[in-house]
């Protein structure tokens, strides 16, 4: 018998910032960002998206950065320079 609600965690690409400086190498590289997120499913269809959270991955050094939905929106509307203002990073920074 199969489940009629199911709950699943998805990750798909969000978008890709060329040229960015990687906050943690500070290289310059193509930032993937990425969304990860909870989806409801009733019978193998999703019908929600829920608690999205989003994160940059540095292909050359593999460090990854926290995102608010605000900042990957600015990202994917083109502000590269975000990288360099990043509100996860500066909580980083004060928690050490």
């Amino acid at each position: 018998m199969s489940h009629l609600l199911d709950y699943k965690g998805r990750l798909q690409a969000f978008c890709t910032a060329e040229n960015a400086v990687c906050p943690k190498c500070l290289q310059s590289t193509n930032m993937h960002i990425f969304e990860n997120y909870d989806s409801a499913v009733i019978l193998a269809f999703p019908v929600g998206k829920f608690s999205p959270r989003y994160f940059a991955l540095c292909p050359l050094c593999a460090g990854s950065v926290m995102l608010t939905k605000e900042e990957a929106e600015k990202i994917k509307g083109g502000d590269k320079d975000i990288f360099g203002n990043l509100e996860s990073m500066k909580k980083e920074e004060s928690d050490v």
